[in-house]
This record gives C-alpha cells, sequence and structure tokens, in this order.
C-alpha cells in the first residue's frame, strides 16, 4: 500500500485537500465531463475514456486508499468553501510497458473556472509534499497529453524533470516527468536516472 499513510486532510494557504469518498460521485462526474478533462484520462491502452467509463473510474479513486494506497483528493476552496477540483494519486496509465514499473504518478483537475489562478499548482505542491513527508518513495511520476501547455508549465513549476514521451504510437500520447523526493538519497535515485 504505496500511499497508504496519507492524511485525510492537506491544507494550504487557500485550499484544503480532502480524501473523496463515495458522497463526491456527482462532482467528480460534472468535472470529468469537461472535455479539457476528459483529454487527461486514458486508459491502458493509451485511448481517452469514455463516458460509461467514468462510474468504474470513480469507485476506483474514492474506495482505493486503504486497499492499494492510491487516491483522490477533493479539492476546496477556503473561502467560500466549494468544491473545485480533484487532485489523483494513481499508477501510471499508459500502454508503456515502461511506465508499470514506476512509482504512482500525481494530478489535478479543476473546474474551469478556478483554472489559471494558482490553484493547480498549490494543490499539486501540497500533494506531493505531502506524499514525500508520508513515504519513503524515491519520486512520483507527473504525466499530461503532449501539447497541453497549461499543464506543462506547472509540471516545470514543481521542478519536475521529463523523462520520455510515452505511448506515441498510440492515438494519445503523453510527456511523463518526474519529481524527485528530496529526502531520498541520490544512490537511491540511480536506477531511476536517464
Amino acid at each position: 500500500m504505496i500511499l497508504a499513510g496519507m492524511p485525510h486532510r492537506i491544507r494550504t494557504a487557500r485550499l484544503t485537500l480532502e480524501k473523496m469518498t463515495l458522497a463526491d460521485r456527482e462532482f467528480f462526474l460534472e468535472l470529468n465531463s469537461d472535455p479539457d478533462v476528459q483529454k487527461s484520462n486514458l486508459d491502458d491502452n493509451g485511448d481517452y475514456l469514455s463516458a460509461s467509463q467514468l462510474p468504474a473510474l470513480f469507485n476506483e479513486r474514492s474506495t482505493n486508499w486503504g486497499l492499494t494506497g492510491f487516491g483522490s483528493y477533493v479539492i476546496y476552496t477556503k473561502e467560500p468553501r466549494q468544491k473545485i477540483g480533484i487532485c489523483n494519486f494513481a499508477p501510471a496509465r499508459s500502454n508503456a510497458t515502461e511506465l508499470r514499473k514506476l512509482p504512482p504518478g500525481v494530478g489535478c483537475n479543476l473546474l474551469r473556472s478556478h483554472r489559471l489562478q494558482g490553484y493547480g499548482t498549490e494543490a499539486m505542491r501540497a500533494a506531493v509534499d505531502t506524499a514525500f513527508a508520508n513515504t519513503e518513495l524515491p519520486f512520483l511520476i507527473v504525466q499530461h497529453t503532449t501539447g497541453n501547455a497549461v499543464s506543462e508549465k506547472l509540471v516545470k513549476k514543481l521542478g519536475a524533470i521529463w523523462v520520455m514521451t510515452a505511448g506515441a504510437e498510440k492515438p494519445v500520447a503523453v510527456e511523463c516527468y518526474k519529481i524527485n523526493n528530496p529526502r531520498v538519497s541520490l544512490d537511491a535515485l540511480s536506477e531511476f536516472r536517464r
């Protein structure tokens, strides 16, 4: 259980991240019905998930904290308290076999009305810092679909290092980055260097 020790709640200056529960189903489906968000949801074959696959994805991400150590946080603004997005910890999803052996990926999706205001960077930084403080993971993976300039900018703000493009032969390619855990020695990271 890779991330089983993650806290129920993470707080930042403007946000609160709370572990997603079954009560968040409608919000999850609303957020993931946005065409821009749909572009970040890929199946193991490198294709976009269909609307009919979203309920199963919700069940996986809302109930797996205790089973696999992966899961999602709902992102709330503090004032006023409202749901604005979801931050996910999940296995790297790709047809690329080289990604299946890697530590978990972390990602974030926001409602359109809350994008480009720094919330994504703030939520991701808090999630990454919390994961590293509560685990011995050498690094986390961050992925975005090729050509997604906004996500690329966010990933670079987090200090992520580009590793490769995966799934180039599939309908949707993804850019893969890693964020190193500052608490882990460089020797432990050596087998994961490019």
